[in-house]
C-alpha cells in the first residue's frame, strides 16, 4: 500500500498545534499504529485510499464477532453472580458487574429464553435458580 512508511502534513499550522497541545503522540505513526493495534485485536485491518480526499474504510465484521464474545462473557459472569446471589435485581448485577441495566436484562432474557436460568417467585422479593441445561 502507499502509505505504509510516509506521512504528508496537509496543513503545517494545524499539525502543529496539535502536537504543541499534545493531542498527538507522534507525528506520522497514526496508520501503523492503527493497523498493529487492530491486528493485535484480531480486527480486520483498515483500508485506506487517497484518491480524493484521505478515507479510512473499518470493516463491522470483526466487530460483530467481539461482540458475540463479549456477549458471551457477560452472560457467564450473570450466571456466576446469580450463583452467589440469587435474590439480586437486574440492577444489582449491573452495578456490580459494571455494566448498563438494560444489557443485563438483555442478557437476562437470553438467559430464560436458553432456559440456563428461571425467575422463582414475583419480581420483587422473588430469586432467580440456575437450571442444568
Amino acid at each position: 500500500m502507499q502509505f505504509e512508511n510516509i506521512s504528508i502534513r496537509r496543513n503545517e499550522i494545524i499539525a502543529d498545534l496539535f502536537y504543541r497541545m499534545d493531542k498527538v503522540e507522534r507525528i506520522g505513526s497514526g496508520i501503523r499504529r492503527m493497523r498493529d493495534l487492530m491486528s493485535e485485536a484480531g480486527l480486520t485491518a483498515p483500508v485506506f485510499d487517497n484518491s480524493l480526499f484521505f478515507t479510512a474504510v473499518f470493516s463491522k465484521v470483526a466487530a460483530a464477532k467481539s461482540s458475540e464474545k463479549s456477549s458471551e462473557k457477560s452472560s457467564e459472569k450473570i450466571v456466576a453472580f446469580i450463583k452467589e446471589n440469587p435474590y439480586s435485581t437486574a440492577v444489582d448485577i449491573a452495578r456490580v458487574l459494571g455494566l448498563t441495566s438494560r444489557a443485563v436484562e438483555k442478557q437476562l432474557a437470553a438467559l430464560k429464553r436458553s432456559g440456563r436460568i428461571s425467575r422463582v417467585g414475583p419480581d420483587k422479593g422473588g430469586s432467580w435458580e440456575i437450571t442444568n441445561k
